[in-house]
């Protein structure tokens, strides 16, 4: 008996009786040339095979490539790698991203008392504009006119403000846990089971084309930009971590886990929260400990 794992977005899901790792992550690349980017589908055969295939190749007449979940796995491990840091440098790395710690938390004092300077400056004008309209010395017009010009300067003062103490409050948390997790990815992925994995995969992938026999990640961000930032230091995937020219070329990793720690697009605490929700307490990427090799 067979046993299919659903589609996403499927009106009538079929009964799952068997947790599949790579449902709604991996879609067909054949399919998605025709414009329809189906996901692969999963079945057990014999009570313990798992193999992933496309129904939609059926219906338009292509035989369908079948592979079986330990295949499909392990492209996802290769595609892992590529975000893996070996130990020297991920500790390079740490140590790089709280120096500048350093340097952008004198930036953001710097920034703040120049800020509060100018609110101030601004506070003090509103306060003798307006004795001076109640005394009768400038018409209800500039006190209008000068008013409103000097409150919407104040707000955007505050509101830079808001964005200095915002991305000053968990930069080097975030920095650090998104090193942490690239540098475990692969150890975390391979000691999970079934629905761990998907999860996992989940919050670092959109979805994943199968095309032949091989998968192409897409990479959530910031995890796209890491990666790139990797390849780039390290094309030839030798993962030696030469650290004698000054970790030069991994500067450009490190000016990644900069800009994505420091982006307002989304509140840094949150996505600190989602960082540290993958990685099991008491694991490092330095050690390990606690996952298994």
């Amino acid at each position: 008996m067979q046993y299919l794992c659903e589609e996403r977005g499927s009106s009538a899901p079929a009964p799952q009786k068997h947790q599949f790792a790579f449902c709604g992550l991996v879609y067909c690349g054949a399919c998605g040339d025709e414009g329809n980017k189906r996901m692969l589908v999963g079945e057990l055969q014999r009570g313990k095979y798992i193999y992933y295939h496309c129904d939609g190749c059926k219906r338009a007449g292509r035989k369908p490539k079948y592979i079986r979940e330990e295949a499909l796995g392990r492209l996802f491990t290769q595609a892992l790698e590529g975000l893996r840091l070996e130990g020297p440098v991920h500790d390079w790395l740490t140590g790089a991203l709280k120096s500048s710690h350093e340097d952008e938390r004198r930036f953001h004092t710097e920034a703040m008392a120049r800020l509060q300077k100018r609110y101030a400056q601004l506070k003090g004008r509103l306060d003798i504009l307006y004795e001076d309209r109640l005394d009768g010395r400038i018409t209800l017009d500039d006190y209008t006119a000068k008013s409103n010009g000097w409150r919407e300067e104040m707000a955007h003062v505050r509101e830079e403000m808001d964005q200095h103490e915002r991305a000053d409050a968990a930069y080097l948390d975030f920095g650090v846990a998104l090193l942490e997790l690239a540098g475990m990815g692969v150890e975390l992925y391979e000691s999970q089971d079934a629905l761990e994995r998907r999860r996992f995969l989940n919050f670092l992938c959109l979805n994943s084309e199968f095309r032949g026999d091989s998968v192409k990640v897409a990479w959530k961000k910031p995890f796209d930009g890491l990666a790139q930032s990797i390849g780039e230091a390290d094309p030839e995937k030798t993962r030696t971590p030469d650290l004698s020219d000054g970790g030069s070329r991994w500067r450009g990793v490190l000016d990644e886990v900069r800009t994505v720690a420091l982006s307002p697009a989304e509140p840094t605490t949150a996505r600190l929260a989602g960082l540290k929700g993958m990685i099991p307490r008491g694991a490092s990427a330095r050690g390990r400990p606690g996952v298994a090799r």
